[in-house]
């Protein structure tokens, strides 16, 4: 049974692994705690998801919360990362959920989901200022923007329409890989001058630093718990899910870091994800340093409980049926009856 948002009623909790760096104990299993329940501000997730894999994974968390309510594809790649989050929502039923297709900066780099969207998922518009305009206009609180790849889109955004975004509380993950000029640059560090115009816009986002992202505590292999649930199951948004990440093991590396789902985790209230009031810029590099921007900086993560709620929050996906109508056809109920 499904509670309308692409997740199972009922969490199951009889997966049982051995323990291991990364893979959850099975007296920890046993005794899953409670947590609060995630907000409900609606939720706008800027995602570039097709890489690395934790970006779907945010994707299919963020689809069993009624309020995601617009995804956006950053560093596009031909169109392809909007059809995959198309794909996803569609199978969890989310049609509610509208995908634009956002700014391609023509990195080609660490595809990992090549032929795995069905050729009949068409091409999504790509009015992202307004798709966003409308998200706002249908709400007067305050709009989450998760961001979990470069600020391309956002700084856009900022030029045509600077005073809507003010109803924005921006979310925004580092995983700005590159440490020196001359190393290949991911997410905000694709595109320095986008983010250095976000930074400076007066929004104070919340930053989830690469120093806690790219932890060993933090990343998914084969052998752990996160990674199993989805192995072992097979319902259809777990399939894909499993098809993304094997394509990222077999032609990238064997392991991959959370840094999509640590930052929903904040942006949504969640209590693993601390932060602090703090000062940045970002360097040549597209590293944070100190500066005369004011932001939050999360400062400490439980990994524990917080990879505990995800194993749950994975367990809950589930894909929703059509059923055709033959199915339920009754011979002996005719018209007029």
């Amino acid at each position: 049974m499904t509670d309308g948002t692409g997740f199972a009623s009922d969490s199951l909790s009889n997966v049982r692994l051995g323990s291991h760096l990364g893979v959850l104990p099975d007296d920890l299993l046993s005794r899953l705690p409670s947590w609060p329940e995630p907000s409900t501000m609606p939720l706008i997730l800027d995602s570039d998801i097709g890489s690395e894999p934790d970006d779907a994974l945010a994707l299919a968390v963020a689809a069993g919360l009624p309020s995601l309510s617009l995804v956006i594809a950053s560093n596009e790649h031909d169109g392809q990362r909007a059809r995959f989050a198309r794909h996803l929502l569609d199978l969890m039923g989310r049609t509610d959920v509208p995908v634009v297709s956002g700014i391609d900066l023509g990195n080609r780099s660490a595809w990992a989901a090549e032929g795995i969207v069905p050729e009949y998922v068409s091409a999504q518009p790509t009015d992202v200022a307004g798709a966003v305009l409308q998200v706002l206009h249908r709400y007067d609180s305050q709009i989450g923007w998760v961001g979990l790849g470069p600020l391309s889109n956002l700084a856009a955004l900022l030029t045509t329409d600077h005073d809507a975004c003010a109803q924005l509380c921006v979310t925004q993950q580092e995983a700005a890989l590159r440490v020196d000029l001359e190393g290949p640059g991911q997410n905000i560090a694709l595109d320095l001058p986008a983010a250095r115009t976000v930074l400076s816009a007066g929004l104070l986002p919340w930053v989830v630093p690469t120093e806690l992202t790219l932890n060993v505590l933090n990343q998914i292999t084969e052998g752990t718990t996160e990674y199993k649930v989805i192995a072992h199951s097979d319902d259809p948004a777990h399939i894909l899910l499993r098809t993304h990440i094997n394509q990222w093991f077999d032609e990238e590396v064997p392991s991959f870091s959370l840094n999509g789902l640590s930052t929903l985790a904040l942006a949504v209230g969640m209590p693993f994800v601390t932060a602090l009031p703090a000062d940045i810029a970002l360097n040549e590099a597209g590293r944070i340093q100190s500066g005369d921007n004011a932001a939050y900086m999360a400062t400490s993560i439980d990994y524990s409980n917080f990879r505990k709620w995800l194993v749950d929050r994975l367990e809950r996906i589930t894909s929703v049926s059509h059923h055709h109508p033959a199915a339920d056809y009754d011979p002996h109920t005719r018209r007029g009856e």
